[in-house]
């Protein structure tokens, strides 16, 4: 728009504003933010901080103290907007839609700003990523959020052990996400997105509900633990007759199971002292093919009574028997999609 038309709509503009005059405080002017709009809304060729200023003939300084030291609330500002859109702009299949864009940009001062995959330019570039929400209903549309992003380095390199063929490296990722239950979101879990460094066809996914913020390495050591069960079940069904049942009753199976159970428990509480050997827990595997000092407590995990759907206590304990083991990380095998 020019500056005529901009004129002619300012009557309509300061109505539109009026309602987000609420996200500033009494000591915080509201005219920065009527200059700052009307500035993008200009046939400006560059709607950066200063030429904006200059055309309004007000202080490039006050615009810059606007966007980073002015106490005023933007995620107010962010909820009034989708509140007028909801009310204004509803429509029985309106869509929304997330994506991302690339801002090209020069220098490393910007925040955000790397060397990563820029998509407007097509290439790997220096540039700033914001992912958005858009919303579309009709021939309507607009955004009704953004956030900048930083992208950390795809992948990390882990010594997971050592193997016939020389030590196994793997590169891995952790990334949050929440599961469904009974309609509500639970806590944070984690999908842990691991690939061989010898092979990048090879990928491996896992699902975790350990704690957030625990170290990648104490993933992939649990992620990478699975053989003992398939040992377990080799030992059960080699020794023990696991697959030897003989049925036709659900609880008859069951009791074959938990019988084999206590078979194997026996079998592995007399294996290592008749072998002269001590059981104990391997080193947790660290980045850069380094070995971990061991066993990472998560005294902080959720316990069963955060867990929906869960409940009550353990019916068959015995009061002379040991006190509960310790928590120990736990690690969903199912495999989920990147």
């Amino acid at each position: 728009m020019d500056a005529r038309q901009i004129q002619r709509l300012r009557p309509m503009l300061n109505e539109f504003l009026r309602p987000f005059d609420d996200c500033f405080g009494r000591s915080e002017p509201v005219e920065p933010l009527r200059t700052y709009v009307t500035g993008q809304l200009s046939d400006l060729p560059r709607k950066s901080l200063e030429p904006i200023a200059d055309a309004a003939g007000a202080r490039p300084r006050n615009l810059q103290q606007f966007l980073s030291l002015h106490a005023w609330d933007e995620e107010r500002m962010r909820d009034l907007l989708q509140q007028r859109v909801a009310r204004d702009h509803g429509h029985p299949v309106s869509i929304g839609v997330i994506d991302d864009t690339g801002h090209p940009k020069k220098g490393d001062k910007t925040p955000g700003v790397q060397r990563q995959w820029c998509g407007n330019a097509g290439k790997i570039d220096n540039c700033v990523v914001t992912v958005h929400l858009a919303y579309t209903a009709g021939d309507f549309r607009c955004l009704l959020d953004g956030e900048p992003i930083l992208r950390k380095a795809p992948w990390e390199k882990f010594y997971v052990k050592d193997t016939n063929k020389g030590p196994m490296v793997w590169e891995a990722k952790v990334a949050p996400f929440y599961l469904k239950r009974e309609g509500l979101p639970t806590w944070p879990h984690g999908l842990l997105v691991a690939r061989n460094t010898e092979n990048h066809d090879e990928r491996k996914y896992f699902v975790s509900n350990a704690p957030a913020g625990t170290p990648v390495e104490v993933l992939l050591h649990v992620a990478f633990s699975r053989w003992p069960v398939e040992r377990c079940f080799e030992d059960e069904k080699g020794d023990l007759g696991l697959s030897h049942f003989e049925v036709r009753t659900w609880r008859s199976l069951r009791r074959h199971l938990i019988l084999t159970a206590v078979s194997h428990l026996f079998l592995a509480e007399v294996h290592d002292p008749w072998r002269g050997e001590k059981s104990g827990t391997d080193g947790l595997a660290g980045p850069h093919g380094h070995l971990g000092a061991g066993p990472v407590a998560l005294d902080d995990r959720p316990g069963e009574s955060g867990v929906p759907g869960a409940g009550g206590g353990d019916q068959h304990a015995d009061p002379g028997s040991p006190g509960p083991l310790p928590s120990q990380p736990r690690q969903n095998q199912t495999p989920a999609a990147a």
